[in-house]
């Protein structure tokens, strides 16, 4: 297996050179691109393990952790354009686009826009739409609680959340609370969605797999098989013993389900 490489790369966005944090290992097409939910990129064994066949990128928003984040970034919508651009000044092609959570609502809107260089889609207990009435609560509200109860309510076993802020380096606990702080600035108003996007994602041609944690109750499973059944194309799986993070909780089994998709889609 190769060594994962940490750097900071410039990319421009709308004329404006912005220094991001990135991750990458392994070698290999289609590459893939990790959009990472609230709480930031952490490099974990499920990004390793498909790195054995493909090349896997992961990028710090802007924002978070040593991400720039000019005043004018500031909605998903501005992260969305953001990463399309990444994709063409890095001539990213065919690339298999994976979000978790709020990573999968900034996934989405790049592929209404402009999918061209996205050649599959991965929603891994996604946010970015509505499925009730003005007063259903589709999604939990996380600022509501505190980073244990999240852990509680986002986790089956919450020990493997690693949010045990005793146990953080001042570095990491500095980048924990920057990454609060920024998810807040983007992900709150309007709370955890666009609400146009569910009628958007119909238009969607992307092929795009739905993957969910059985236990979530961020969303839940019922919102999954909604998000999915709002693709034009799309497939839906549950990985059991999982709560809102199946590669944190059950990598194994969550890493079989990407394989087996991006298999099924990769032109021989």
């Amino acid at each position: 297996m190769s060594e994962a490489v940490v750097s900071t790369k410039t990319i421009p966005y709308l004329g404006t050179p912005m220094k991001v944090e990135w991750w990458e290992q392994g070698t290999g097409d289609p590459p893939m691109l990790i959009l990472h939910g609230g709480n930031g990129f952490a490099p974990a064994p499920f990004a390793q393990a498909l790195s054995e066949s493909r090349r896997v990128i992961a990028t710090q928003h802007p924002g978070f952790g040593d991400s720039e984040r000019p005043v004018w970034v500031d909605s998903v919508s501005d992260l969305a354009h953001f990463y399309l651009e990444l994709l063409d000044s890095q001539e990213l092609s065919d690339v298999t686009l994976m979000g978790f959570s709020s990573g999968g609502w900034i996934a989405a809107e790049m592929a209404v826009w402009r999918p061209q260089r996205i050649g599959r889609l991965i929603f891994v207990d996604s946010v970015g739409i509505r499925i009730g009435g003005p007063t259903d609560r589709d999604i939990f509200d996380i600022f509501s609680v505190t980073r244990e109860g999240r852990a509680r309510r986002g986790f089956v076993d919450p020990e493997k959340a690693g949010l045990n802020v005793a146990e953080l380096s001042d570095t990491d606990l500095a980048r924990l609370v920057q990454a609060e702080e920024t998810a807040a600035l983007y992900y709150w108003e309007p709370y955890m969605h666009n609400p146009k996007l569910r009628r958007r994602l119909a238009g969607v041609r992307v092929p795009s797999a739905v993957i969910w944690g059985d236990s979530d109750r961020v969303v839940t499973p019922e919102y999954g098989r909604a998000f999915s059944e709002s693709l034009g194309v799309g497939e839906f799986a549950l990985v059991e013993g999982a709560g809102h993070c199946p590669h944190i909780e059950e990598p194994e089994a969550f890493c079989d389900l990407v394989e087996s998709f991006i298999t099924r889609t990769t032109a021989s």
